[in-house]
């Protein structure tokens, strides 16, 4: 009795990891109840050895497979899966007379009080503490793996002139000199970069280039392909929707304001798991610390931590479960410990050792991502290796035959552009402010009706690098029908998979697709829009297919598109463009 009297009085300090153990034990102890005598005492026998050195080591009991209170067997019942159903957290004040009147009679009074008081001490330092917890990054770790990330986000420009021009033939054809001199002007500001910082470095500054072919070669495609592939800010916009200083319109400066605005968007919408992917530091901690769960923090056998490691990576402990504390990502940032977090069982959870991985990734990808300054981090991502195409610049010419569509301020655009494209500093917000030296700026234009060389002369000398886009051929376009990356085709063939619907375009030299090639070149005759208009003969092709896909009876049939069958499906392109003859 005075041991019941003792507990009742230290019942107010038992702390959330003490409650654990006790409704965990209060519950197989009803399970045993119903059984024999015999393995109620094997059970809390092998508890009461389990629970002796608290909750923070498992090596002896993991790996000589003996199931305990952390780590599981596959085949051992999900304890949590238990606690679930109860409805509200186990508090103090439901631990009533029987339950400890239980503890007494099977001799783990001394137990508890031993890890009440041991509990209580490390509650007064820490709150909610011990290995429950996911271990946290130090410092030194977060610093660490910050300085790789940014070293990766740098040298994400190590294309090298051939290879870059390699992968852009795998989405656009032909240009092939185009794409070996803008390869060399990307590579050159690459290597700016590299130069040691100096006087020369800052005397140094991008080539920028002037682009000029018709509509639909490629021109802005082949920068945004490259952006994509550096992993660059990019923003593409049209020089005639801004205007010369002192007019009406936007300035010419909003063009670095926006690009801002869309990259610090993308960042702030981008997956953090995103930027630590390639981080070997940051898999290397998630390992160690997965260690220091399994084995121990102070595990001096360095063999066995050897073997273990070897184990965990050739997937021999993937089917353990792990009982861990997983924080939220409110939890990130160390606040108080209210009584009602502790009273909560949610994040308690059974995971299995090759998810633990996962979960430590998330937990410190987020903890991560929430030291960065995003504004900063934008801004030198801006100043190192942003993009900026802007396109119809051969609208900003005025000629005597260009004077009633051409607005009066555009020609003062072209000098407004100067300083930008010599580098001067653009406040964005209150907080942040970008130099444009370091920035690749794209000029491009078809240039149907001018020259490039009909440019202001000073804007002509800050474009120095000059790349000229040549008009597609049929056989072009029959490359890009059957031989790009993501090409129409394969996307129309795709879609119509999700009906149950294939296509099959016939083969042979006077295929579908030649003939497609062939409607295209024609219609391009009198207005060349390049190769956007594939897509209209392709939409054009599989109209009435994508309209009765849905109704098809006969799923999982195959449909043939012939020659005869494109020539039939876009004859009504060719009216349409003989009817503009007659109209005005």
């Amino acid at each position: 009795m005075n041991l019941w009297q003792n507990a009742t009085k230290e019942r107010h300090r038992l702390t959330f990891q003490n409650l654990v153990i006790l409704r965990i034990l209060q519950i197989k102890l009803m399970r045993a109840i119903f059984q024999t005598r015999e393995k109620a005492s094997l059970l809390f026998t092998t508890f009461t050895r389990s629970t002796h050195s608290g909750l923070t080591h498992c090596p002896k009991r993991l790996f000589t497979a003996k199931p305990s209170l952390h780590f599981t067997t596959p085949n051992t019942p999900h304890i949590p899966d238990i606690l679930e159903k109860q409805h509200q957290p186990t508090r103090k004040s439901q631990l009533d007379p029987i339950t400890l009147e239980k503890l007494s009679h099977l001799n783990l009074a001394r137990n508890v009080q031993q890890q009440t008081s041991q509990a209580n001490a490390s509650e007064e330092n820490s709150g909610l503490s011990g290995y429950f917890q996911l271990p946290r990054l130090s410092k030194g770790e977060q610093d660490a793996v910050l300085a790789e990330v940014r070293h990766d986000l740098e040298s994400n420009g190590v294309w090298t002139p051939s290879k870059l021009v390699d992968t852009l033939n795998k989405h656009i054809v032909s240009q092939g000199k185009a794409k070996k001199i803008i390869a060399q002007a990307i590579r050159n500001k690459y290597r700016m970069r590299r130069v040691e910082a100096g006087e020369l470095r800052d005397s140094m500054r991008p080539s920028n280039i002037l682009v000029h072919g018709r509509s639909g070669s490629g021109k802005t495609e082949i920068f945004r392909l490259i952006a994509k592939l550096y992993n660059a800010p990019f923003i593409r916009v049209e020089a005639t929707r801004y205007t010369e200083v002192g007019y009406h319109g936007d300035d010419i400066t909003n063009i670095i304001v926006d690009l801002y605005k869309k990259t610090h968007a993308e960042y702030t919408n981008r997956d953090a798991s995103e930027l630590f992917a390639r981080s070997p530091k940051l898999q290397e901690i998630v390992e160690s610390h997965i260690m220091k769960l399994i084995l121990g923090p102070k595990y001096a056998d360095n063999a066995l931590l050897t073997q273990k490691r070897q184990d965990f990576k050739d997937g021999l402990l993937d089917e353990y479960n792990c009982f861990i504390y997983v924080p939220r990502v409110s939890d990130a940032t160390p606040t108080p410990s209210p009584p009602a977090a502790k009273d909560s069982l949610s994040q308690f959870s059974y995971i299995k050792v090759k998810d633990i991985r996962r979960y430590m990734f998330e937990v410190y990808t987020d903890e991560l991502y929430g030291q960065i300054d995003l504004d900063e981090f934008v801004r030198n991502e801006i100043e190192s290796k942003g993009i900026v195409v802007i396109d119809e610049i051969d609208k900003l010419v005025r000629t005597p035959d260009s004077a009633s569509t051409t607005k009066a301020s555009d020609e003062g655009v072209q000098y407004d552009l100067l300083p930008i494209l010599d580098g001067t500093t653009i406040s964005v917000n209150n907080k942040v402010k970008i130099n444009t030296r370091n920035i690749l700026f794209v000029g491009a234009g078809a240039f149907e009706k001018v020259k490039p060389t009909e440019l202001a002369i000073e804007l002509q000398g800050r474009m120095p690098v000059k790349a000229k886009m040549e008009s597609l051929t049929q056989d072009d376009f029959i490359h890009i029908l059957r031989d790009t990356e993501n090409n129409l085709l394969l996307q129309a063939i795709e879609l119509l998979k999700t009906e149950q619907v294939n296509v099959v375009f016939n083969g042979g030299e006077e295929d579908a697709i030649n003939e497609m090639a062939r409607v295209a070149v024609e219609l391009n005759e009198e207005d060349n829009i390049g190769a956007r208009r594939l897509r209209t003969v392709v939409d054009a092709v599989l109209e009435e297919i994508n309209y009765e896909a849905p109704d098809f009876e006969q799923k999982d049939s195959y449909i043939v598109v012939t020659k005869e069958y494109v020539r039939e499906r876009t004859q009504h392109l060719y009216q349409n463009r003989n009817f503009r003859n007659y109209t005005m």
